[in-house]
């Protein structure tokens, strides 16, 4: 039908030049011509165009001919054809003989001439003939579907025309009646078609659905669904629809709620099923319309009378910064701190790199972070400066200028290897390359082979240029697999060596344990990451004595499943079975059995309680709630100068909701009315104001009393004499050490715990998780929470812990996960002087004795170095007398390497046994370590940077910065302070506030001592130890107290601050105390730490006052930053409880 369709249009446009000459005639034509003028089938037959005249003209019989051949795709043939035998009058017909010649010696075509031999091709077409022509177009045929004579009454039949017998009544069949049939037509359904021709001709790309509905056609549409709306910052909108479509600005509009204004659309960007909108600056927690109607369907698919309410968000004032890499002689890579608009990211105009490099192009990555320019070669022995200016943020925030000089990268003549294969799930693996790749090799599925029947079907490169995320058909769990990677390239063209990679699928279980919370809740914390579709399937679950799980919720975790039960039985002993539960590697648990008793039904009406912190409101239910309904930022009204809630956010457990609203005066009386929200059972609050309307006390963002309080966020059981604390922030050293960690049965139930436990305390992962793990007088590994029993940690001795309303204390449920033994998990060889080993625990008692690399390699050293450290990582540093080549090596671990309780042993050979992991060494030495970063100038006083592998130490006289352009004063820049981070590797240098600081007027050199040696103590080599850098205008944040907290006894005050702090000493006599029954006493003593000052005091203050704290000028002036900065904070205050 395509081609008949072209055929038809082009034939129309044919007919119009070949009219007569007519005269120009302003006056206006019909809604059919019009829109055969819009798409192009009208032209007129000069420059006058389309006028009423020209519409009053009769297309002729060979005109009309010349439509057939158009629709029957003849047209070319025709033209060309030469043909001896013609009609009659051809000799006469100029131009039209080689058409006639056609007709005559195709009969079929139905274009026989009239009796006497002749075509008459001028005579005038009528509209029995066009008809039978539009009706051949829908796919009809004479004879078959009607007859030439009953022509008319057919196309009256199916709505083509609307009088048969109008049409017939014509005298003469003008251009205007050809334009009112084609109009028809295309308003018509082709034969065996439920779309008009009109939508055909859209979806076969034959005409544009823009020049469709502006020429006023209708599409036959079915309308697409917005399945998420998310307004993420003042000015930005993001939707997701359930199917791909093109959303534009005219489709968008948003109007001010209860107001009249209206916000301007500044861009509308579509890809696939997302749109994001950006607007004008939104008046922030006001609320807003959205309303979309999409003029222009996407392939049939439009959005109608969508409407959605939303709350603007706070204006994002920050700017965005940046950082350069330079990843190839012709390649430099920016990254941003936050996502960057498209528009001003691939603006080539906003960057330059000068001394002859030009910027070819500027490409934004999918994250929206980072830009990549490509350039014109740059040479290593060259000096170069790049400019980035006038990037925006999606806030419209412009970054401040960036300029920065460096030297052009020196030639990599290094391939690239990989350095890791992980299995994700069945069907994903992530490869991480040793350097940058290049994004072309990298993603091209012919340099990955799997064997053992298992394709790649995507490879996609991560931001950071180095991790591969390869999916795959599915791979079998406990299958070992060889992965082969080859002809992948580096940024400078080095192409890495074929080489095999094993991995095997994760082949254990998931486990479970089970607890009920409350009398329709029951957690079930499995032992690793569920798939949520199997996870969420109520099915999977079946509780006896008539308990129903009416819904299954996973948490954010993928590891906590709640299950919405029916009311419980108090105290009824019931039994949940749970089965076809899958992990991510679909490994289907065993179907599992556990116990619980039943709880307390709660007959309370459903509540809450308000508090503010900043700019939120915690608002904590007595229940857990419906999702949507707690999400819905219009069910709560504020106070007139807070406006809407810009966003409400309910927590995993399903009772906290956080609403996000202007900020709070300190002290200031506010209010807050719930309206609409349900619990999960459908239950709504209460109208009553004395339920749903709570007044609370403003506590400013800046206020003390609220920022970095320490809460317990949960408790998750390891194993069964292992549990984990997860704490809302970072906890210190001494923190820790004073933790008391007890564990107890709770009131309700029977089971009892052994009367004398031994705990060991100590961070896992980061300083927020801390693992107790517990033994007993009888044994190491005591079976000590069984499945199906409930317990509750009870954690004290901290401070700023919160422990109101019980929050220190939490439940978890008793487990059958054994405690195994610690395990290699990895074995890498870094170079051919270094390895690492990963365990899958934290472990201590490594020295360079327990470790045995087969043959004869010698272990010179080791990065950890103290058997009692607590790390899961080591790196072994092999003597250069023994080096590792491209050789497979066995590497054994002895017994002394233990869990970090001291209690079990790593589950690995003893060094003579056949116990061993194998690994792949290398051949190439160890490299000059050296800064691979940029340096970021935090502020004027503060700059950062890392180098490529870890360093032994560093102090201030290992780095020294002057200034290399020209000014008054001395050049030399004062270091104050050298950290080296736990990493070993960033290194942040603070100068001293007290003398000159940085200007973004100059740029800098930083050198580096030639004593700042690697762990192998190869120092960083000459060509690499000066740095350049330019300076920036942004001051160092004050120095000032910003958060106090007292314990529950009133005897012990903890002050914390803004900045790290570099005390030499500080003593009680720095502070004056007043108020709360003070009474001094020279037992009171001060103790301090980087991050915060500890005030004990021998005599307990009253409870309920207010104690004042002064802080002398000597105190203020000993309490410094590692940039000697001192103390602005004079005087607090803190409420005893």
């Amino acid at each position: 039908m395509g081609k008949k369709v072209i055929a038809l249009l082009v034939a129309l446009v044919m007919i119009l030049p070949q009219m007569g000459s007519m005269d120009l005639f302003a006056a206006s034509i019909g809604t059919e011509a019009g829109a055969c003028k819009e798409l192009g089938i009208l032209i007129g037959a000069d420059a006058s165009g389309v006028t009423t005249e020209y519409l009053a003209t009769t297309p002729t019989r060979i005109q009309a001919f010349i439509i057939v051949l158009r629709l029957k795709g003849l047209y070319s043939e025709a033209t060309e054809y030469e043909g001896y035998d013609n009609f009659s009058d051809a000799s006469a017909s100029g131009w039209a003989k080689n058409y006639m010649a056609y007709a005559k010696s195709h009969p079929n075509l139905g274009w026989g001439g009239y009796p006497n031999g002749t075509f008459a091709p001028a005579d005038k077409i009528n509209g029995q003939a066009f008809y039978k022509v539009m009706l051949e177009t829908l796919g009809y045929k004479q004879d078959i579907d009607f007859t030439y004579a009953d022509t008319l009454k057919f196309a009256q039949s199916i709505g083509l025309v609307k009088k048969a017998e109008d049409i017939s009544k014509l005298g003469n069949f003008t251009v205007d009646a050809v334009a009112k049939g084609i109009y028809s037509a295309l308003n018509t359904k082709p034969k065996n078609s439920d779309k008009k021709l009109i939508t055909v001709m859209v979806e076969q790309d034959i005409i544009t659905s823009q020049k469709a509905v502006a020429a006023g056609f209708t599409l036959d549409t079915k309308d697409a669904k917005i399945i998420s709306f998310d307004a993420v910052s003042n000015n930005r909108i993001e939707l997701e629809f359930d199917q791909t479509i093109l959303l534009q600005k005219a489709d968008v509009d948003i109007s001010q709620v209860g107001g009249s204004s209206r916000l301007s659309i500044l861009s509308v960007e579509s890809q696939g099923k997302t749109a994001t909108i950006i607007t004008t600056e939104a008046n922030p927690f006001s609320a807003y319309e959205l309303t979309i109607n999409t003029l222009v369907p996407t392939t049939n698919l439009v959005v109608k009378n969508y409407k959605k309410k939303f709350v603007a968000m706070p204006k994002d004032v920050t700017k965005p910064t940046v950082k350069h890499e330079i990843t190839g002689r012709n390649e430099i890579l920016l990254t941003f701190s936050e996502e960057v608009s498209r528009e001003t990211a691939e603006n080539l105009s906003n960057y330059m790199v000068e001394n002859d490099v030009a910027v070819l192009s500027a490409e934004l990555t999918e994250s929206r972070k980072a830009v990549r320019l490509r350039t014109t070669n740059m040479l290593s022995t060259d000096f170069y400066r790049l400019t980035v200016q006038n990037v925006c943020d999606t806030a419209g925030n412009s970054i401040d200028r960036y300029k920065v000089p460096f030297d052009g990268a020196q030639k990599d003549l290094r391939n690239p290897s990989v350095v890791s294969v992980r299995s994700e799930n069945s069907t994903t693996l992530t490869v991480t390359f040793d350097e940058r790749v290049d994004k072309i090799t990298a993603e091209s599925m012919d340099n990955y082979y799997i064997d053992n029947g298992v394709s790649v079907t995507n490879a996609k490169l991560d931001d950071t240029g180095k991790a591969v995320t390869i999916s795959t058909t599915e791979q079998q769990s406990g299958t070992i697999y060889n992965l082969t990677v080859q002809n992948v390239s580096d940024s400078w063209g080095n192409i890495m060596y074929r080489k095999d990679y094993r991995f095997v699928g994760d082949s254990t279980k998931p486990t479970a344990t089970i607890m009920a919370v409350s009398n329709n809740e029951v957690l079930i914390t499995f032992s690793k990451k569920v798939s949520r579709e199997s996870a969420e399937n109520a099915s999977n679950y079946v509780i006896d004595k008539g308990l129903t799980v009416k819904e299954a919720v996973l948490d954010d975790s993928g590891k906590v499943v709640t299950l919405i039960t029916s009311g419980q039985t108090l105290r009824e002993l019931y039994t949940v079975t749970v089965m076809q539960v899958y992990d991510l590697w679909g490994n289907m648990i065993s179907i599992y059995t556990g116990k619980f008793g039943g709880m307390q039904a709660d007959t309370r009406k459903l509540a809450y309680t308000a508090k503010s912190d900043g700019n939120q409101i915690i608002l904590t239910f007595n229940k857990r709630l419906d999702k949507s309904t707690a999400e819905d930022n219009f069910n709560y009204v504020l106070d007139k100068e807070l406006g809407y809630a810009a966003k409400a956010t309910l927590d995993s457990t399903g009772r906290i909701v956080t609403l996000l609203t202007a900020n709070h005066s300190n002290g200031k009386m506010y209010s807050v009315t719930v309206e609409n929200v349900e619990d999960i059972f459908g239950e709504v609050i209460s109208s009553d104001s004395n339920v749903c309307t709570k007044k609370f006390v403003g506590i400013s963002s800046s206020s003390g009393s609220s920022t970095g309080t320490l809460n317990l966020e949960t408790v998750v059981t390891v194993n069964v004499n292992t549990v984990d604390l997860i704490f809302s922030a970072e906890l210190t050293e001494d923190e820790l050490e004073d933790m008391r960690v007890k564990v107890r049965v709770p009131e309700e139930y029977s089971h009892t715990m052994p009367a004398s436990l031994t705990s060991y305390i100590y961070f896992v992962g980061d300083k927020r998780n801390v693992r107790v793990q517990y033994e007993t007088d009888s044994s190491k590994n005591p079976d000590l929470f069984k499945s199906g029993n409930v317990y509750e940690v009870v954690v004290t001795g901290i401070d700023r812990l919160n422990s109101k309303n019980s929050a220190n204390i939490k439940m978890f449920a008793g487990t059958g996960t054994p405690n195994t033994a610690p395990e290699v998990l990895s074995v890498v060889a870094l170079n051919s002087t270094a390895v690492e080993v990963a365990f899958s625990e934290p472990v201590k008692g490594i020295t360079k004795n327990q470790f045995d690399i087969k043959n004869s390699i010698n272990i010179s050293d080791i990065s950890v170095k103290s058997s009692t450290e607590i790390t899961d990582k080591v790196t072994l540093y092999l003597s250069s007398s023994t080096k590792l080549y491209d050789s497979v090596y066995k590497l054994y671990v002895r017994t002394g390497v233990k869990d970090a309780a001291g209690l079990n042993a790593v589950n690995v050979g003893t060094g003579s046994s056949n116990n061993y992991i194998e690994f792949d060494g290398l051949s190439y030495d160890n490299e000059a370590p050296y800064v691979d970063t940029d340096i970021t100038v935090v502020d004027t006083y503060t700059l950062q940077f890392a180098f490529n592998e870890p360093i032994k130490s560093v102090s201030t006289s290992s780095f020294s910065i002057k200034r290399t352009s020209s000014g008054s004063g001395s050049s030399n820049v004062i270091i104050a302070n050298a950290k080296l981070a736990d990493d070993k590797q960033t290194v942040t240098l603070y100068l001293n506030s007290g003398y000159a600081a940085l200007d973004s007027d100059h740029e800098y050199e930083l050198t580096i001592n030639s004593s700042v040696a690697d762990m192998q103590s190869l120092t960083v080599a000459s060509e690499n130890r000066k740095l350049q850098f330019s300076g920036v205008d942004n001051d160092p944040e004050d120095l000032e107290v910003v958060a106090s907290y007292i314990n529950e006894d009133n005897d012990k005050i903890t002050l914390m601050f803004s900045r790290e702090l570099n005390i030499s000493g500080l003593s009680t006599s720095d502070f004056e105390f007043s108020g709360a029954g003070y009474y001094k006493s020279s037992s009171d003593e001060v103790k301090y730490d980087e991050k915060s000052v500890t005030i004990s005091l021998k005599n307990e203050l009253d409870n309920g006052e207010t104690l004042t704290i002064k802080i002398t000028s000597g105190g203020r002036s000993r309490i410094k930053d590692y940039n000697n900065q001192k103390l602005i904070t004079e005087e607090l205050e803190i409420e005893t409880n």
